[in-house]
């Protein structure tokens, strides 16, 4: 029996200290980023990382802040501020309805080979996924992550349109918002 115990105290620690250390691997489902062995962020949802409700807002965590904005038709642009160094960072951009859109470009002022972006068109959504590669780190400081559309985007409402970040720092983080017009206040997302 105590050899029992042992070994369920054993497995229960090293379960734990894994769940915690955020480096349990994991794969966006079909996103194209299965082979480069990017960390699990402690608390990301093993079902989806895509936030699908709208207007619901959490752009501040701690040493993270985001901002999302529209900047003219067919182009967004999640703002992404930090005060401390990320070792894991996995963002989504979910813009839907995606009728009559296609998946354009994605761009981004992360320096270096640092990330794996990808996008694909899932559920009538275009995703967009960016994620910081294993084993670097994101410097404290401010950067953009531009996605691009085209189709019937230039009269569209983007009330649909949602980003979701994941990160770790000196602890696990998680904002996420909408995209503003560009003009808008910043502060209507808290």
């Amino acid at each position: 029996m105590g050899r029992r115990w042992g070994l369920a105290t054993a497995a229960a620690v090293v379960t734990v200290v894994l769940a915690f250390s955020g480096f349990t691997q994991w794969a966006m489902a079909d996103a194209g980023l299965h082979d480069v062995g990017l960390p699990r962020v402690t608390g990301a949802p093993a079902e989806s990382p895509v936030r699908t409700k709208i207007r619901a807002t959490r752009v501040e965590n701690g040493p993270l802040w985001s901002g999302g904005s529209q900047r003219g038709a067919g182009r967004h642009v999640v703002t992404l501020r930090t005060l401390e160094d990320l070792t894991t960072l996995n963002l989504t951009v979910r813009i839907a309805p995606a009728d009559e859109l296609s998946l354009g470009q994605v761009t981004t002022t992360v320096p270096g080979n640092r990330v794996v972006i990808s996008a694909e068109t899932q559920d009538d959504a275009l995703l967009y996924h960016l994620a910081l590669r294993h084993e670097h780190v994101l410097p404290a400081g401010g950067y953009d992550i531009t996605v691009r559309f085209g189709g019937a985007a230039k009269d569209r409402d983007a009330v649909g349109d949602t980003y979701e970040v994941y990160a770790d720092a000196s602890r696990p983080l998680h904002v996420y918002g909408d995209f503003l017009p560009t003009g808008t206040d910043p502060s209507r997302q808290s």
